[in-house]
Parts: C-alpha cells; structure tokens; sequence
C-alpha cells in the first residue's frame, strides 16, 4: 500500500500569496480522502463439515488462487478423539477477500461469523510524520559530523546519529507492518468434524 505524504502535498515553504499555496490547498482538499489509511480488516468463521480432509485441502487451495499465504495452522487429528478439528490463520488480499469469503461460506456450514476493522490512520500519519523529522534530524546529525574535529564532538555525535538511525529502522518496520496488515485481511477459520449438521 502507497500512501501520500503530507510533506509531497506541501512541498516547500512559501511567505504570503501566490497561486502554489491555493493549489496546494485544493490539492489537500481532494487528496485528503487519500490520505487516509484502509483499516485493517479481521474475519473469524466458525465452521462444521462433514468432509473434513477434503475441505482443508480446498480452504488452502482457495487461498493461493487468492494470492493469500497461511500465517498459522494448527489441525488435531490425535487417535485419542474420533472427531477433527482444524485451526487457520489465512491473510487474504484485501480486494480478494468478499471472493475467498464467498467460497468459505458455501463450502461447510457456518455456524458462526464475525468481521470487524481497525481504523490506523493516526497511528500510520503519526509514523510516517516522526520517521520524516527523524530523517531530516540525520541530515543535519551528519552534517555537523563532517565538519567536527575534536575526539570527543565526534564521539558525541556518532552516537546520536547512531540513535536516530535505530528509531528510523524501528518506524520503518512499523509502516511496513501497517501496510502487511492492511493490505492482506486477516481470516481466522476454526473447523470441526461433524457426522451431522447443528
């Protein structure tokens, strides 16, 4: 997922008025829909089947025609119960998940369903806003660096540039895994092996 940054919209500062600021400001205004971060969607099914194999096999066979991957499976097929169950954390694109859905939903009998999303989109601008002036921090950091000559200055500012550059890897990771999470809806399927429908 590519967001627009508010800092690509801005772009540089300018004193009084001119023709860029009220395009800039109209750009806001149409762009600001944009700017706002998808939710991060979660689906929970609780199914019953009669064909407990067959449907396991099918669930993961839909989802790699849906382009998702299994995040986590768990399946009990122990000798000590005569009845299956299956647990499965399936990450669906996004815009293939109402098809994914549809599938699961006419191939065992749902016996329940839940969906709900989170909304990230302060948490993503707020991100994304930090990791900007940190970027901007380690120009400056560098700067400095290139024109320092005592020991001790260097050493000082080394390790300042050393930390803005871990916060800047630990954001970066955080926007990547907003951008997994939110392109890729989370589907959790728990299965059990009946002989009979409830």
């Amino acid at each position: 997922m590519s967001f627009i940054s508010v800092f690509d919209v801005l772009g540089p500062n300018m004193i009084g008025p001119s023709s860029s600021h009220t395009a800039g400001a109209a750009l806001i205004a149409q762009l600001a829909q944009k700017m706002i971060a998808p939710p991060i969607v979660r689906v929970d099914y609780t199914l019953e089947t009669k064909e407990f194999d067959t449907l396991t096999e099918k669930l993961q066979n839909e989802v790699k025609h849906a382009n998702g991957y299994v995040e986590r499976s768990s399946i009990d097929t122990s000798s000590t119960s005569r009845i299956k169950n299956a647990e499965f954390v399936f990450r669906i694109p996004v815009g293939e998940l109402d098809g994914f859905a549809a599938f699961v939903e006419s191939s065992a009998n749902v016996l329940n369903k839940t969906q709900g999303g989170d909304d990230v989109t302060v948490q993503y601008f707020d991100t994304e806003s930090r990791l900007q002036s940190l970027r901007i921090q380690q120009e400056r950091v560098t700067a400095i660096l290139e024109q320092a000559t005592k020991i001790s200055d260097i050493l000082e500012i080394e390790s300042e540039l050393t930390r803005i550059r871990t916060e800047i890897e630990e954001l970066t990771t955080t926007l990547r895994r907003l951008d997994n999470l939110t392109d890729y809806a989370t589907v959790t399927v728990y299965i059990s092996e009946v002989d009979v429908y409830e």
